[in-house]
């Protein structure tokens, strides 16, 4: 069989990222966690308060059972651009993609941050993704980055 040839709206990616499997698994098991033992406290302490417990259980499922419906990639990097399910596809000479880790009081969030390169004095961010979401490491991400993406500014 002979390969097709890429046109000029064809894109090569080298890598492509979806949702992470064990993240989707682990909130739905907290949403249920959540979800029952809530219900069983609220219907114990006969207290509507209690009943945001199992209403956030009921988001958390929802919102694993989004990610995990949603099969294809999230993210793909190549030599000409990268592609983001929020963004669509930004050539590098768009797109600056930083990985950021933010400290809150008691928690750690990493982010990969994709920022207009053309105005780069106006820090105008595009998109900003969770690392904890996407089924790749920090490290492995910032190999592809570097390798693909010029270098920052």
């Amino acid at each position: 069989m002979k390969k097709p040839k890429f046109g000029k709206k064809q894109i090569n990616f080298v890598l492509e990222i979806g949702f992470s499997q064990s993240v989707i698994l682990f909130d739905i098991v907290s949403g249920l966690m959540l979800l029952f033992g809530g219900t069983a406290l609220a219907y114990w302490l006969k207290s509507w308060a209690a009943s945001f417990i199992p209403l956030l259980g009921f988001f958390m499922i929802r919102q694993a059972t989004k990610r995990g419906l949603d099969q294809g990639p999230q993210l793909k990097i190549g030599s000409s651009g990268m592609w983001a399910a929020e963004t669509g596809f930004l050539s590098w000479g768009r797109a600056l993609p930083i990985i950021k880790t933010e400290m809150g009081y008691r928690s750690v969030a990493t982010y990969l941050i994709i920022i207009n390169r053309t105005y780069p004095e106006r820090k105008t961010e595009i998109a900003r993704i969770s690392m904890r979401e996407l089924d790749v490491d920090r490290r492995a991400l910032q190999q592809y980055l570097d390798k693909y993406s010029p270098k920052q500014m």
